[in-house]
């Protein structure tokens, strides 16, 4: 890839599909490209097996995760014009570890944030509070916007 890489996360939520628009914006900007990254993990059913999984259920697990990053990749793409080289990766690993791994090379770092509650969060945790404080490029966090809260919509 020549330019300057941009890392972004794709879990298939409206806020990482705004994460990439922004990561594509910005790569143009630079004369660079997109890494678009999607991490899963085994259910924590597994977790009682040792996490132990099946190869035929990795492999399941494998092609739903590209499956959910192509359908959010082309979402976004498809009304751009002059959209910069993407870079498509899914991986099996901790979402945060993952995209703060695999941005060691790039110039920046893009996630998209949902508000959860502190239920959710602390069960769950967040990958955009993880990426902030792990990663050693810049983050940019793109906060989700409800847009009929906001009055934004049609």
């Amino acid at each position: 890839m020549t330019g300057q890489v941009i890392t972004v996360g794709i879990d298939g939520s409206k806020s990482s599909a705004d994460a990439l628009r922004f990561a594509i914006d910005e790569a143009r900007f630079r004369g660079g490209s997109v890494r678009a990254v999607t991490a899963w993990q085994a259910d924590t059913f597994y977790a009682g097996y040792g996490g132990v999984l099946l190869q035929e259920e990795s492999a399941a697990h494998e092609k739903t995760a590209t499956e959910l990053q192509d359908r959010a990749v082309e979402s976004v793409v498809r009304d751009l014009h002059d959209v910069p080289l993407i870079e498509r990766r899914v991986v099996r690993a901790h979402p945060g570890q993952a995209l703060v791994d695999l941005s060691r090379d790039a110039a920046m770092l893009v996630v998209g944030t949902e508000h959860k509650g502190v239920v959710k969060r602390a069960v769950v945790g967040s990958t955009s509070a993880w990426c902030s404080r792990y990663s050693r490029i810049p983050v940019v966090v793109v906060p989700f916007v409800d847009q009929d809260v906001h009055g934004l919509s049609d």
